[in-house]
């Protein structure tokens, strides 16, 4: 019998289509050999059934509402969300924020326990852009945000600014720091998170946060056992990082659990126990690392004098907002 290994976090990718192409993400290489993908929106009695099932599998599982997309753009986000509000799941969202209506933006805040509100490093208004076009989604962005926060209260969303790690940039970096301190008392968290770089058989950090001294051997990966997504199109892929490592044979029809104890992904999930990842992507990946680091103190010293308290957690420095500091 096949051990069933619950994920501590379930994502559920309600959208694959995004108005945004950044490099840091693997849908760049949609259109390359044997990873091609469809832009698709979950079906909404899909997206039901598995919240239904997470609820009352027994186990505490984490929800999040993306994955390789904006989720923003499903044209049901709204039932979505209050679906799954009346389940009681506070679930986490990532989004670009954009488009997002106000009213949206109400039942968003009223709805997760977390929103992560992903931005570019630099450009007007702390976002950058490759052109014209670009340059107005952006600052839509930041007017969607600043909206947001202006609506936020007790007992809404936590609302924590991501933004990506340029190549070559570093915490101490003058425009990393001008970011930090533009959020840094307007929002929950910060995350710098480091930048990847997707080869076609390979997967790197672009930048070295101090990971690579802290190990020399490889390691086995835990995030087939303790992430799971859900594509839009039913498929299911146990990496945070890339949807091509996903299950070829093995969808959540007819049941998540069904699907969870399947033998295609006992079988992934052995060959990271043993490390025969020969012929994969997994073999050339430093994701792995970050499942094994401990966390580490940071000091960042901001343009405007002073001092805050970063924490290194390996693919990410995390940010709090001083403790006493209001939105």
């Amino acid at each position: 019998m096949i051990e069933v290994c619950i994920p501590q976090t379930i994502a559920l990718e309600l959208s694959s289509a995004c108005h945004f192409s950044c490099e840091y993400c693997d849908r760049v290489n949609w259109q390359a050999p044997q990873h091609t993908r469809l832009r698709a929106h979950m079906d909404y009695d899909l997206f039901t059934r598995v919240v239904d099932e997470i609820t009352s599998c027994g186990h505490p599982i984490s929800l999040t509402l993306n994955y390789e997309g904006e989720s923003l753009l499903h044209p049901r986000i709204v039932d979505m969300l209050e679906y799954c509000r009346r389940r009681n799941v506070r679930p986490w969202l990532s989004t670009r924020l954009h488009p997002a209506s106000p009213e949206l933006m109400h039942v968003i805040l009223a709805s997760c326990d977390t929103v992560a509100v992903s931005l570019d490093m630099a450009g007007p208004d702390g976002c950058a852009a490759p052109n014209q076009s670009g340059t107005d989604r952006a600052r839509a962005q930041v007017a969607n945000l600043d909206l947001m926060l202006q609506r936020a209260h007790a007992g809404s969303a936590r609302i924590v600014v991501t933004t990506v790690l340029e190549r070559g940039d570093s915490v101490e970096n003058p425009k990393v720091l001008a970011f930090v301190e533009k959020w840094l008392d307007r929002v929950s968290s910060i995350y710098l998170y480091q930048g990847v770089e997707f080869g076609p058989n390979s997967i790197r950090y672009m930048n070295d946060l101090g990971i690579s001294d802290h190990l020399k051997r490889r390691r086995p990966c835990r995030q087939p056992f303790s992430y799971l997504a859900i594509m839009s199109d039913g498929r299911m892929a146990p990496c945070c990082i890339t949807s091509r490592v996903c299950m070829q044979e093995t969808t959540v029809e007819p049941t998540l659990l069904g699907a969870l104890s399947g033998s295609e992904l006992a079988a992934f999930r052995a060959r990271h126990k043993t490390m025969d990842l020969t012929h994969t992507i997994c073999d050339d990946c430093d994701m792995w690392i970050e499942s094994w680091l401990g966390e580490e103190d940071v000091t960042l010293s901001l343009p405007g004098g002073r001092t805050v308290r970063a924490v290194n957690e390996g693919g990410a420095i995390r940010i709090e907002r001083p403790l006493g500091v209001e939105p």
